[in-house]
């Protein structure tokens, strides 16, 4: 069962403005159908590019910071998921995900919260400092030849992408300010409410009154 929670015509103008959003869902449906069962897979997606901004190193740790611990805290540990997370692509599509989920209504009521969490974050410098170097981890790890190849081909074949020097140079520059600067666009994003379920079809009827439309793979 796929379930979603946009108007047909919302998702028709997203495949028509942004393919990568289009992808982005459709990855997550593919790695769904791997658990199926009782539980649901959930995604909301958003293009940040409409607030007209441009990528930032400072994406990158928001995304860590919101993942884990604040979704991980309200999704997994107290929601019962297997896992749950943010992130925020070069892109600039911003999506949450939970996956083997049991509870697609409490999931969705973190995801609101997201905008109040930057808002009122607080994090020690310690924790800053380590949110920032597993951050600027994933860019470091160590990389075969090939992909090491493959992202050299990425600069040529768009020279003007952002290097990863500089990411890299403002996510170390980066302040526990700047994650609440990022408040309002989060709720703004969170407000869109782009959102598809996958999964079990006892689990979404249960809920069926928080989207528009449900599809019945079986029908």
């Amino acid at each position: 069962m796929i379930k979603n929670a946009v108007d047909l015509k919302v998702i028709e103008n997203a495949k028509k403005k942004d393919a990568l959003a289009r992808t982005l869902v459709s990855i997550f449906a593919l790695l769904f159908f791997i658990v199926v069962g009782f539980f649901v897979f959930s995604v909301i997606f958003r293009g940040l590019r409409d607030f007209d901004l441009s990528y930032d190193g400072k994406y990158l740790l928001a995304g860590s910071i919101m993942s884990n611990p604040y979704l991980y805290k309200l999704i997994r540990a107290q929601g019962g998921a297997y896992g749950a997370g943010m992130f925020i692509s070069r892109a600039m599509i911003l999506a949450t995900y939970s996956y083997r989920d049991p509870n697609i209504e409490k999931t969705i009521k973190a995801y609101d919260q997201i905008g109040e969490i930057a808002k009122n974050i607080e994090m020690t410098y310690r924790d800053f400092e380590n949110q920032k170097i597993s951050s600027m981890g994933t860019i470091l790890r160590p990389r075969s030849p090939k992909q090491m190849g493959d992202s050299d081909y990425s600069y040529f074949r768009v020279p003007k992408a952002k290097k990863e020097d500089d990411i890299l140079k403002e996510i170390k520059e980066a302040k526990v300010s700047d994650i609440r600067a990022m408040a309002d666009i989060f709720e703004k994003s969170m407000a869109i409410d782009n959102i598809v379920v996958f999964g079990n079809r006892d689990q979404i009827n249960k809920v069926k009154d928080l989207f528009d439309k449900i599809i019945d793979l079986n029908d």
